[in-house]
């Protein structure tokens, strides 16, 4: 599994609630707290999550654009573009016209530079195509192995096309939620690391869709580490595996996801990790849908 050791944060400084995601995100909840002072709650998150990164020996590029237009969700960057060991960058296509605003200017200048190939999807836009980063595709580089979960974010045949281009082996299923929703993004409901897999199999209703993914996850030698319902909507299937600067697996997860676990769980996850990352990010969590996963970009 490869493992980047640096990440993209996204400042808060334009996060508001997106009408625009409430049909499908069911993990959004109606706050009746002061704006102000839910604004500052989330700042405060997202400071205190950078910190323990950092301490972790993770280096964070923290960004701050002047968006001209409304861009509520920016804070989650890793929907919206992905980086990778090869030096290809990908832009993809967004449902939310809102969060289309994040892609700006001064963040791509940035990856641009950095980068040797440019895969631009936002064409399909325009096709009503769309597949949301690392939330729609959740990776295994060692093997190139890309899981998907269809939703109205992700579009099954752009889901293949990625793969063509990207040359990785797809594996596409099913996964709703306890009310048979769609579940909106595969990263919610599956975390890859190096040698483990957080997985919310239950909600893979298809026996043979479930044996495919579960027999795909095991043939990367990977241990699996099942999670229920409950626990996917406290974001513990929201994490992310990086490696500190000595070259150890780091996991990153909220304070709730990890809080989630049970003991049987947490010593699983702890024998595989070095380190793990808690951050409390109940606000953001609760106001924007999204945990800690979906703050981070994984920076190759």
């Amino acid at each position: 599994m490869t493992l980047a050791n640096k990440v993209l944060m996204i400042y808060p400084e334009h996060f508001d609630l997106n009408p625009e995601i409430a049909a499908d995100n069911f993990f959004l909840k109606n706050l009746s707290a002061d704006k102000n002072l839910i604004k500052q709650k989330i700042i405060e998150e997202f400071n205190g999550l950078k910190s323990k990164l950092e301490d972790a020996g993770i280096e964070v590029v923290a960004l701050n654009p002047s968006y001209s237009s409304p861009a509520p969700d920016a804070i989650f960057p890793n929907n919206w573009f992905s980086t990778h060991a090869d030096g290809t960058l990908v832009i993809y296509p967004m449902m939310s016209r809102l969060r289309r605003n994040e892609r700006h200017p001064e963040v791509i200048a940035f990856l641009r530079q950095r980068s040797n190939a440019v895969i631009d999807l936002t064409g399909n836009e325009n096709q009503s195509r769309f597949l949301e980063g690392t939330g729609s595709i959740v990776i295994e580089h060692k093997n190139k192995i890309a899981f998907a979960s269809e939703s109205s974010r992700t579009n099954t045949k752009l889901f293949n096309e990625w793969c063509k281009l990207m040359k990785y082996e797809p594996v596409l299923f099913h996964a709703t939620d306890e009310n048979e929703k769609a579940i909106y993004h595969t990263n919610v409901i599956l975390t890859i690391a190096e040698n483990f897999a957080i997985v919310c199999s239950e909600s893979v209703r298809d026996e043979k869709e479930k044996e495919k993914v579960k027999k795909k996850l095991f043939g990367c030698g990977l241990t699996l580490v099942e999670i229920t319902f409950e626990q996917a909507k406290k974001f513990s299937g929201n994490a992310l595996a990086l490696k500190n600067k000595k070259g150890k697996q780091v996991l990153v997860i909220s304070k709730c996801g990890w809080d989630g676990f049970d003991a049987h769980q947490k010593n699983a996850v702890k024998n595989q990790c070095a380190e793990i990352v808690t951050s409390p990010l109940e606000t953001i969590e609760a106001y924007g849908g999204g945990s800690a996963r979906c703050m981070l970009a994984d920076l190759f």
